[in-house]
């Protein structure tokens, strides 16, 4: 069996992004709020933001509010 190597070939973008969430664009203060009924919303948003801390230098927390997870940038 033979297998060619090839270079320069970008991976496919992943399916879940930071994008999905305005991170970038929060200032210290502000906040969002996301419908999250199943309780599955606040785990996807802890694990985004653990990546983004660590690149960012910028600090964030959550809480389950009313149906939902509020965000807030604190640092």
């Amino acid at each position: 069996m033979s297998i060619k190597i090839e270079r320069n070939v970008p991976p496919p973008p992943t399916a879940a992004t930071l994008q999905e969430y305005p991170f970038t664009e929060m200032n210290v203060g502000d906040s969002f709020w996301v419908e999250d009924p199943n309780g599955r919303v606040q785990a996807r948003i802890q694990a985004k933001l653990c990546y983004y801390k660590r690149t960012s230098g910028t600090n964030w927390t959550t809480r389950r509010i009313d149906g939902g997870v509020r965000v807030w940038r604190i640092k």
